[in-house]
């Protein structure tokens, strides 16, 4: 009688879904990684959790695009939306401050602790008092000002740069007015500054091949000068996508010999922290020049958010696994598109709010508040995916007889939520998740599902469904068995419920052949 064996199918890494399915085909979609610390004897090494749910702040009176949201010095939140800038009060009200450009791209907004300045791209520029909310059009009589993608604030200065040229300009400090003589260029490669920002009070010049780090030096008229030595031989593919994060500057960018990689600032270098699996995905892309980054922590994550409209794909990078994975919003059609916040911003009891990360509905304009603790995307299941490494053998014929999910069970679902959850499945998912078979969820036990590839992931079959088991049975076995034969066999998970869940790997029960 051949023994029977079984192991533990250990989860290590995000997602690396690599061009042939021969190599890796590991999808992490709405779940992420925690490292179990080794000096606690964990069971397995890592532990995926659901990404963040979705609770509605509030709405504009006036429907639109998001554009951006931020908090500013004073600690008060500021959304623009279409055509409108508003200031939200710590009740979740909407305070029209005045129009801003009718555009669909990002907005820039920051302050010198007096006045803040919101940018567009556009020539035009606008101020608001934070003192009394007051909005006007920045009027600059000198002609210094021409426009920005962006606005920052260091050591006293706002900071700007003329869209389509390589020169940028700072204000009188303290002030929000120019002086004609206090512009400069970046000026060791020819291309346009496409953005720029302060990171640890030093001005990193991003134009579309290379990048320029400057320091203040207190010289006058311009009070920055350029590092002589430092250069930086890659510029940004994306205007939109720079964010700072701590003391670290992230964006997709290029250099002049290759295609899109993302970035992030390592002294005065920079180093790739994108996956070659997911360049090559990017490069596939119709254009990543419009997407937009954004930045969070939440529960010891950091997390760089990647929205690329064009391709409607949500790419994060965790900084404290340093991982990637995919964030999905599905429709009432069962379609995954790209996650709903694009934006984000955090506010505090210093500005009279409570405590949260706010999320900004880039269709919408919607306010979310992103929370760990809810488990749907403003009442739309999140549905979360994850597959695993391929089981081999030296390409042996293996006979699985069982495959055991280590995942938290024995959960409790709101009433009537289920009911939500089991339709949206019964719909099935037309974007990247496959077929589904034909049975229906038990409306009183949402459901597991597994579906298993015998070919090292070139197809699988349909999910295979089972159920939560009841509140307080915590360690439940989630067994499938006759699992059948296969030289490679990829596994997959895939579920969506209004409640706690966690993966910490699964085990597989097999029997070798001898060819």
């Amino acid at each position: 009688m051949v023994p029977k064996s079984e192991g533990l199918i250990a989860l290590t890494s995000g997602a690396y879904q690599e061009r042939s399915t021969i190599g890796n085909v590991l999808i992490a979609e709405n779940i992420f990684e925690e490292i179990n610390p080794q000096e606690t004897d964990p069971a397995a090494p890592t532990l995926f959790v659901p990404r963040e749910g979705k609770r509605l702040l509030s709405s504009p009176p006036f429907p639109g695009q998001g554009r951006g949201i931020f908090t500013m010095s004073n600690g008060q939140l500021y959304a623009a939306v279409g055509p409108q800038l508003f200031h939200i009060d710590n009740n979740w009200q909407w305070n029209l401050l005045g129009a801003i450009s009718n555009l669909l791209t990002p907005v820039s907004m920051s302050d010198n602790g007096v006045t803040a300045v919101l940018v567009d791209g556009t020539p035009n520029g606008y101020t608001v008092v934070l003192a009394t909310n007051a909005f006007a059009n920045l009027v600059d009589s000198t002609g210094t000002f021409l426009g920005s993608r962006r606005v920052d604030y260091s050591d006293t200065f706002l900071a700007f740069a003329t869209p389509g040229t390589n020169q940028w300009e700072v204000t009188l400090s303290d002030t929000v007015t120019f002086n004609a003589l206090v512009t400069a260029n970046k000026d060791s490669t020819p291309d346009p500054i496409q953005t720029f920002a302060f990171n640890i009070r030093q001005m990193w010049l991003l134009g579309t091949q290379g990048t320029e780090v400057w320091y203040l030096a207190g010289s006058t008229p311009f009070p920055y000068q350029e590092w002589p030595n430092v250069f930086i031989p890659y510029g940004c593919a994306a205007p939109y996508s720079l964010v700072r994060s701590d003391v670290t500057l992230f964006w997709i960018s290029q250099n002049l010999q290759g295609q899109p990689i993302a970035l992030q600032t390592d002294g005065y270098n920079v180093k790739a922290i994108s996956t070659r699996a997911l360049e090559y995905e990017w490069n596939g892309y119709a254009t990543v020049a419009d997407c937009i980054g954004g930045t969070f922590q939440q529960a010891g994550h950091t997390f760089i958010v990647f929205n690329f409209p064009s391709a409607d794909k949500t790419w994060v990078y965790d900084l404290s696994t340093k991982q990637w994975h995919r964030r999905t919003w599905t429709d009432s059609n069962g379609v995954a598109h790209r996650d709903k916040a694009g934006f984000f911003a955090a506010v505090s009891p210093s500005g009279g709010y409570p405590a949260t990360i706010v999320g900004q509905d880039w269709a919408t304009g919607q306010l979310y508040a992103l929370d760990p603790k809810i488990y749907q995307d403003n009442g739309q299941p999140i549905v979360i995916r994850r597959s695993f490494p391929h089981v081999m053998a030296d390409m042996r014929l293996i006979t699985h007889t069982a495959f055991v999910a280590d995942f938290e069970t024995g959960g409790i679902v709101a009433q009537g939520e289920e009911i939500a959850i089991a339709s949206g499945f019964s719909r099935g998912f037309s974007t990247g998740f496959g077929p589904l078979t034909a049975q229906i969820f038990n409306p009183n036990a949402p459901q597991l599902c597994m579906r298993v590839s015998r070919n090292g992931g070139a197809s699988f079959g349909n999910y295979r469904l089972k159920g939560l088991v009841s509140s307080g049975n915590y360690r439940s076995m989630m067994r499938w068995r006759g699992l059948g034969m296969g030289r490679d066999m990829v596994y997959e998970l895939l579920w969506s419920y209004n409640g706690p869940s966690a993966l910490q790997g699964a085990y597989v029960e097999t029997v070798p052949h001898g060819a």
